[in-house]
């Protein structure tokens, strides 16, 4: 497919699929390429905002996937068949391969004397114990940090204690962790995983006589060695080196902490159990092996269990039996700054975890379950509460009642310090049942990547938000199943979803499934997201009700779009819940929708996904631990000094920490802190990666006196990202006496600083809120509540959130009704009244540009008409998006729909479209000039515009050499005959229906029909 085809593909999807209409020649030819290449014309677009957030440790291959979401998806089918093929012992250097490392063989070690009494098959084993790291008072540190935070969400009370400042304490931490000499771990890991397999295979080979007959501790120069007899054993202790030849045996140790351990069991029905943190197969600052031979196993963990991996290797590999794997957080598969494995060859096993569990990797980590056979239960959440809970009763739950799972393929950052990790589920064979609540089941968060894969089987897949393929925040996750009549159940933003940059897909390559959602599934983009969803064959079933089936929007805060893609590609019967009476449809220019035969609907009413007996059995109360904890840390944070209570109330303010609610005790406390206090610390963190600090005074604290000279004065610190940060501040709380900062600012050296300028330039003059603050003070003075409320209503929710730091009186149910949905809040007379009042007031939103800012204009519309030829294409767009605000000679933004970049020509065209008539006669002058692709941009930037004397031009255009040019053209006719302007000519239809082009004339055929 050329590029030009590529180009009027992605232009054809804007009407002729919104009308549903058919068109044989664009279907006979949707194979993945086809279906896909809208993708390519936003992917330039992606690609510079992934540059937007430059935190340290985002995985090279997860930015790759973010750039091109296509390719990605077909790495992420190879690399998924690549690890269900692999041989367990390359899995460990092949998880350094995805973090940018090449572990290569280490040394072998010399092998030790033993003792009389132990198998020679340990001698190998006993000199990889040397290669362990030495526990220190820095890895105990370390390790307490990242320990605390994966399993409570918040730092420990006693820590807390110390009146430490914990924004700066965790950004030192984490520039301490980025020094781990990770390769050195994972060469370590790998060296003694291969010995230890070797060491087993020699000891399934030996003797009944060779072991003792009862259980014997050795110890070999500071190495403790257990050896277990072929009975019934007790092995509870701490013990580096444990070998059982058989018997049901119960095993109770935890952490070995900065030293390597091997477990090593022959046979039997053993039970594995730990409390607190660790357990077999548990590694910290060191590396962790459990080998199982065989018979039907119990792992019973708290956190940190079951092939758990933090700074440094773990590997749990269970050779065969029906085994049971349960566990509370970071257990299962799940690694931070190392690489956690767990391998189950057979049997019908059950995992169960709560949070950050199965098949997870945070920063600098792979987690990865690989089950090779046997009808397996993945269960994860029921534990962890969600603050989304709060306000989604209109999803028919309430608080307590969701919770998280970030679990089962799923990879996530530390959001705004550090990329993430890679998590991967990999399932091989046999009837599968997979249940989650929040993110899960191929998701990734913040730079993480995430893949679930099942390769056969009729699998069940059950979550309810942000799950089966879902990418949020700059992060990739995908599902994939290949074979199989499966079923999905989502409630929402699910099967195959991209929000906020992230890229998200499900790809079902065969067999009759059932899929299910609520709203936003099934190839929804959100926040200039890529969703991707396709499903190769089979008759299947769809159920959805809002939002779904190739869904994607232009986002205005973001000035672009992302895409959505649904594509069924079988050639057997579909059917849906929502009426489809054609095979294509879309419901924006970003979004696509193929079905293969389409046949009567059908009804799938909900059958309970989260009933209470639904996989994890009843439903557990949720827990308050973490609440009372914040409450605790709350309490005591008054009684420190100014700097760090304020710190601290910032730091619980934001809902810090994975799984941490939000405290509404502690936002209270942090808006009534007297501002002359709280500014400067707010201040403070606004450096770089401060972004609580940024949100604080951008929500509550804009109305504070000397917060804006104080911005002013930052604009000009030496730190290009401070700079940045005050500039957007200073843009959204549109300071009148910035204006010189900004227009100054546009030859800033940094590029992200020069963008920002831009930006806040148009924020300054943006006549939208002027003239709703404007209709707001008239309805004030007529004392029209109704209008009042209905103004506030559509107005920013951070505005009125500032409002509670203005009121002390506000009660907490009032702030609960502002978090749970501020339309309600703002019905009540008395809230609206005051919420109005203080956002009209002149230091707030100024309705009259001052004088400085009139006299300032002249040079703000020469300085961005320079940016538009600014070297980054940022600075580009923002600087039209600007002009547009200010009201510029149109001829000046013409010219940007000649840039070479998609998202400043998509700017571009918006801003000409919006100024209505006043585009017209500039845009005519410029198309008797212009050729090609900037001809077919013209077209579409004049379409826009309600005019019914553009049919004469229009009508001209469907003769133009280009065949871009000419679909445009056509749109644009079909447009205004649907807007009542004009009717299309049976002549200009009878011409375009015979058109060489493919699109043009699917278009036409479709219109003619």
């Amino acid at each position: 497919m050329g590029v030009d085809s590529i180009r009027i593909h992605a232009m054809f999807l804007y009407f002729g699929l919104l009308l549903m209409l058919p068109s044989a020649a664009w279907a006979a030819s949707a194979d993945l390429s086809d279906l896909l290449a809208p993708i390519l014309a936003v992917t330039a677009d992606l690609e510079r905002r992934v540059e937007l957030v430059d935190e340290p440790l985002q995985p090279k291959e997860v930015i790759e996937a973010l750039r091109a979401p296509a390719a990605g998806l077909e790495f992420s089918l190879r690399l998924g068949e690549t690890l269900l093929r692999k041989d367990r012992l390359e899995l460990l250097r092949e998880a350094g391969v995805r973090l940018e490392l090449k572990v290569k063989p280490a040394m072998v070690p010399a092998a030790k004397e033993i003792p009389e009494g132990m198998p020679s098959a340990l001698a190998g084993l006993l000199g990889r114990f040397e290669v362990g790291a030495d526990r220190s008072q820095t890895s105990d540190e370390l390790a307490d940090f990242f320990i605390t935070q994966l399993t409570n969400g918040t730092p420990s009370a006693k820590r807390l204690r110390k009146g430490e400042s914990w924004l700066e304490r965790d950004l030192a931490l984490l520039e301490l962790a980025q020094s781990f000499e990770l390769e050195a771990a994972l060469r370590s890991g790998d060296g003694l995983f291969r010995t230890a397999v070797a060491a087993m295979d020699e000891l399934t080979a030996l003797s009944s006589t060779t072991w003792p007959a009862e259980a014997v501790t050795f110890d070999v120069k500071g190495i403790l060695i257990r050896i277990g007899s072929l009975g019934d054993d007790r092995h509870h202790g701490d013990f580096d080196l444990l070998v059982d030849p058989g018997g049901d045996d119960d095993y109770r140790f935890g952490l070995r902490m900065g030293s390597s351990t091997v477990v090593l069991d022959l046979a039997g029905n053993d039970l594995y159990r730990s409390e607190g943190y660790g357990g077999p197969a548990s590694a910290v600052f060191g590396s962790s092996i459990l080998i199982d031979a065989s018979g039907d196993d119990v792992y019973l963990g708290a956190d940190g269990a079951q092939a758990s991996a933090l700074f440094g290797t773990a590997v749990l590999w269970d050779r065969a039996g029906n085994d049971i794997y349960s566990a509370r957080s970071f257990s299962q598969g799940a690694a931070s700054f190392g690489a956690a494995l767990l391998i189950d060859d057979a049997g019908s096993d059950v995992y169960r975890a709560s949070y950050l569990s199965q098949g997870m990797g945070y920063v600098r980590g792979v987690g990865l379950i690989r089950d090779a056979r046997g009808n397996d239960l993945y269960t994860s959440g029921f534990s962890e509460p969600d603050p989304r809970g709060y306000y989604e009763k209109y999803g028919g739950k309430k608080q307590g009642e969701v919770f998280q799972s970030l679990s089962q393929g799923f990879g996530m950052g530390w959001r705004s310090f550090a990329g993430g990790g890679f998590g991967f589920l990999l399932d091989a064979r046999g009837n599968d049942r997979y249940v989650a609540d929040y993110f899960g089941q191929g998701g990734g968060y913040w730079f993480g990547r995430g893949l679930l894969m099942d390769a056969s089987g009729n699998d069940s897949y059950i979550a309810r938000r942000y799950a089966q393929g879902s990418g949020v925040h700059f992060a990739v996750g995908e599902l994939i199943d290949l074979d199989g009549n499966d079923r999905y159940q989502s409630w929402a933003v699910s099967q195959g979803t991209g929000h906020d940059y992230g890229v998200g897909s499900l790809f079902d390559a065969d067999g009759e499934d059932v899929y299910a959602g609520d709203w936003s599934v099934m190839g929804m983009s959100n926040a200039q997201g890529v969703g991707l969803f396709r499903d190769q064959g089979g008759a299947d079933r769809y159920a959805f009700w809002d939002h779904a089936g190739a869904v994607s929007y232009w986002d205005d805060l973001r000035h672009g779009a992302g895409l959505g893609v649904f594509a069924d590609t079988g050639d057997r019967s579909d059917r849906f819940s929502v009426e489809r009476s054609t095979r294509i449809w879309s419901t924006s220019p970003w979004s696509v929708a193929i079905a293969g035969k389409v046949s009567t609907s059908w009804t799938l009413t909900p059958d309970g996904t989260f009933d209470k007996d639904d996989g994890q059995g009843a439903y557990r109360d949720a827990d308050v631990k973490e609440a009372a904890f914040l409450a605790d840390r709350l309490n005591h944070a008054q009684s420190l000094g100014d700097r760090t209570r304020i710190s601290e109330l910032l730091f619980v303010t934001s809902g810090w920490g994975i799984n941490s609610t939000i405290p509404t005790q502690a936002k209270l406390a942090l808006l009534r802190e007297p501002p002359d206090r709280a500014l400067p610390v707010l201040l403070e963190f606004l450096r770089p990666r401060s972004l609580f600090a940024t949100m604080m005074l951008e929500e509550y604290f804009h109305g504070a006196p000397g917060v804006r000279p104080a911005l002013r004065a930052r604009a000009g610190d030496d730190d290009p990202k401070t700079r940045s940060q005050a500039l957007y501040l200073l843009g959204k709380l549109r300071d009148a006496k910035a204006a010189p900062i900004f227009i100054a600012r546009l030859n800033d050296e940094n590029w992200r600083v020069r963008k920002q300028a831009a930006r806040s330039l148009g924020h300054l003059y943006d006549r939208k809120v002027r003239s709703t603050l404007a209709d707001l003070r008239g309805a004030i003075g007529k004392k029209d509540h109704k209008a009042v409320s209905a103004l506030l209503a559509k107005h920013k929710k951070t505005d009125l959130l500032w409002l509670v730091g203005k009121s002390t009186k506000l009660k907490r149910e009032d702030w609960a009704a502002v978090s749970s949905g501020w339309e309600r809040w703002t019905a009540s007379k008395p809230i609206a009244d005051a919420a109005a009042k203080i956002l009209i007031r002149d230091e707030v939103y100024p309705l009259d540009l001052e004088p400085e800012v009139r006299f300032q204009k002249g040079k703000a519309l020469q300085a961005l008409e320079k940016a538009v030829s600014d070297a980054h294409p940022e600075v580009r767009r923002w600087a039209v998006w600007s002009l547009h605000q200010l009201r510029s000679d149109p001829a000046v933004v013409v010219g940007a729909l000649y840039d070479p970049d998609h998202g400043v020509r998509e700017a571009a065209a918006k801003a000409l479209s919006e100024r209505g008539t006043q585009s017209i006669e500039p845009l005519k002058r410029v198309l008797k000039k212009a050729r090609g692709r900037s001809r077919a941009q013209i077209v579409r930037a004049l379409a826009g515009v309600n005019d019914a004397s553009l049919q004469r031009l229009f009508d001209r255009e469907t003769r133009d050499d280009n065949a871009q040019v000419r679909f445009e053209a056509l749109k644009a006719l079909v447009i205004g005959q649907t807007a009542g302007r004009w009717t299309i000519s049976r002549s200009v239809i009878k011409q375009l229906a015979k058109d060489s082009d493919r699109w043009v004339k699917s278009l036409a055929l479709s219109i003619q029909k």
